[in-house]
């Protein structure tokens, strides 16, 4: 029989052990109690940092609301006072601006118009070997039916496009003759003094244009040509409607005239 080598067994319920197996010490009772307080410590620890990480986490989230209502109720109140004045520099603009328009309307009454037409005339009268005019030597004629061959529209030098009125100038293909059935009315500012146009403007299908009168034919068959020392005036409705009221104004006081001499007579 071999020999037997003395080795030593533990006890491990009839199980021997090999030498790589080794034997766990058993824990007292107190080790387990130990650990399990240790255990219930980590526990307790444990829940008091989550409790504590979600207070702060709430705090948080609490303090960022209550800044996003601050900054909400800023800006509400901001946006309100804003609108205000707003609306009060809007009213301030509304008047301003009526007062201009008012102000403007005033300027294109026939009274301005004509002392407009005057001053500039008066300005280079004597550039042009000519008097000075008032007011009260303005004539207003109304060319309520122009035929065909007499308005035409040219390019001048410096490019802008012109309206010119002549009953005599000749098709030569140079010009874009307008037809009759566009022409609404035309009106020709006059120098009473030596009968010479001024000035003039034109309705065009209610586009109104400055207009230059070359040569026209009047009511009483006399002819009008244009004065050397000729105005633009400013092309739009309500100098062609005030033009228009001073005309009509006038027809009816020579006509209002006429009837109180016959009356008298």
């Amino acid at each position: 029989m071999g020999q037997r080598t003395n080795q030593m067994r533990y006890k491990t319920n009839g199980r021997p052990l090999t030498t790589m197996r080794r034997v766990k010490r058993k824990r007292s009772l107190v080790d387990r109690i130990l650990r399990k307080n240790e255990k219930s410590n980590y526990k307790i620890l444990g829940a008091i940092t989550i409790g504590m990480a979600i207070t702060m986490i709430n705090g948080m989230n609490q303090g960022t609301k209550n800044l996003e209502d601050s900054l909400r109720l800023a800006k509400m109140q901001q946006t309100h006072i804003v609108t205000e004045e707003e609306k009060w520099r809007e009213s301030l603009r509304y008047d301003v601006n009526a007062q201009e328009a008012q102000q403007e309307k005033e300027e294109i009454k026939i009274e301005n118009v004509l002392s407009n037409v005057v001053e500039q005339y008066n300005q280079n009268a004597a550039q042009y070997g000519e008097q000075t005019i008032t007011e009260n030597d303005i004539k207003i004629y109304e060319e309520m039916g122009i035929n065909d061959g007499q308005i035409f529209s040219q390019y001048s030098d410096s490019g802008e496009l012109e309206y010119h009125q002549n009953y005599l100038k000749q098709n030569d293909g140079t010009v874009n003759w307008v037809a009759k059935e566009n022409i609404d009315g035309a009106y020709a500012i006059v120098n009473g003094l030596d009968n010479t146009a001024i000035a003039g403007i034109i309705n065009l299908n209610g586009e109104y244009e400055p207009l230059k009168v070359d040569l026209m034919k009047t009511a009483s068959n006399q002819d009008i040509i244009a004065s050397d020392n000729y105005i633009t005036i400013e092309g739009n409705k309500e100098v062609y409607d005030s033009l228009k009221n001073e005309a009509q104004k006038r027809i009816k006081e020579q006509e209002d005239k006429s009837k109180g001499i016959e009356n008298e007579m």
